[in-house]
């Protein structure tokens, strides 16, 4: 199965940013690509996070939350744009998963490797990564 996803706006994202965050975005977008393959109840395969044009603090907008959640807001942005890769001005990640289709794994160190190599050594570009994903 390959799925695309292609410049969801952040914003319109603002609910699962703030229940799981506790931050909301002023702007930008992700794409999303994925391929898995599932045979004989396991599956194996990625979903692809790129994120574009991240707006996270507005002083205008935000100037009426407290000075500690605006420094929260403030510290997010930032950290967003040091992981952007400069080249394609993207934040991305690549995460694997693989495991049984009732309970999936992700491997969570990979996905934080996959975003520091996109930032600093070579950027993720958008599309699949394989022409045809297969489960061995």
């Amino acid at each position: 199965m390959d799925i695309t996803l292609e410049k969801i706006s952040l914003r319109a994202l603002n609910g699962l940013w703030r229940a799981y965050g506790r931050f909301d975005v002023q702007a930008g977008t992700v794409s999303v690509y994925s391929q898995l393959a599932a045979k004989q109840g396991t599956m194996n395969g990625y979903v692809k996070l790129l994120f574009s044009n991240i707006e996270v603090y507005d002083s205008r907008k935000d100037s009426g939350k407290a000075i500690l959640h605006q420094a929260y807001e403030l510290a997010i942005g930032g950290v967003a744009h040091v992981l952007k890769n400069h080249s394609s001005h993207r934040v991305a990640t690549e995460i694997p998963i693989s495991g049984q289709l009732c309970n999936p794994n992700t491997d969570t160190g990979n996905a934080v490797l996959e975003l520091l190599e996109n930032a600093f050594i070579q950027a993720i570009l958008p599309g699949f990564d394989h022409a045809e994903q297969t489960n061995g």
